[in-house]
């Protein structure tokens, strides 16, 4: 599996702190590490160095490779314009499949904090076994809500089609933005809805 970090983005919602010329992704949040080093290194114990990218835009090429001195060169993804996560993605895919023909690419933020690295990493490699018996499908990785919140976008679960490593993988049922209060108060309630992560697994050729 190859291992895609998108650090494309500038993080207006976070201006003043988050600058074009040092978006969010480039800063530390916990600890000394900026959230870039945290999304590079998460993936540590299932992801040699070879099979890790990362995507930035061109005006943070050097940046990302100063934060990131174990990056090649070669794996530094530059977006020609920034067009926001589909392009991003659609040109990660491009490019890896056509240096890696057939291969699995988890494509992944890298402006989260994820408290639980061991289990999104048991994660990822579910969602990598789960795409040897499915290779069509495009798998997401959803965060079970712990409140009810109106600021993100949900993922519905429907029917499980699939048990892979003793992890349930669920068909999407759709997608719904952001709700609200009361309509977020039912989603929490009922067990049957995710947040969106915006972090997926899938075949580059799919």
């Amino acid at each position: 599996m190859k291992f895609v970090i998108r650090a494309g983005g500038i993080g207006t919602r976070l201006w003043p702190f988050s600058r074009k010329s040092q978006p969010k992704q480039f800063h530390a949040f916990e600890g000394d590490r900026t959230m870039i080093q945290e999304a590079f290194h998460r993936v540590d114990p299932i992801a040699s160095d070879v099979d890790r990218y990362v995507s930035t835009g061109a005006a943070h090429g050097d940046l990302v490779l100063e934060q990131l001195p174990q990056l090649d060169r070669e794996h530094l993804i530059v977006e020609p314009a920034l067009r926001n996560t589909g392009p991003a993605v659609g040109l990660e895919c491009l490019l890896l499949e056509h240096y890696n023909p057939g291969c699995t690419i988890a494509s992944l933020g890298s402006d989260h904090h994820i408290g639980k690295p061991e289990e999104f990493c048991r994660l990822l490699s579910a969602a990598e076994d789960a795409l040897v018996s499915y290779q069509d499908s495009l798998i997401l990785i959803g965060v079970k809500p712990w409140k009810a919140e109106t600021g993100y976008g949900y993922i519905q679960k429907s029917a499980v089609f699939h048990v892979a490593q003793e992890e349930p993988i669920y068909e999407v049922g759709g997608f719904k933005e952001k709700p609200d209060t009361e309509t977020a108060k039912e989603w929490f309630e009922s067990g049957d809805y995710l947040w969106n992560s915006n972090m997926f697994v899938w075949r580059a050729d799919t």
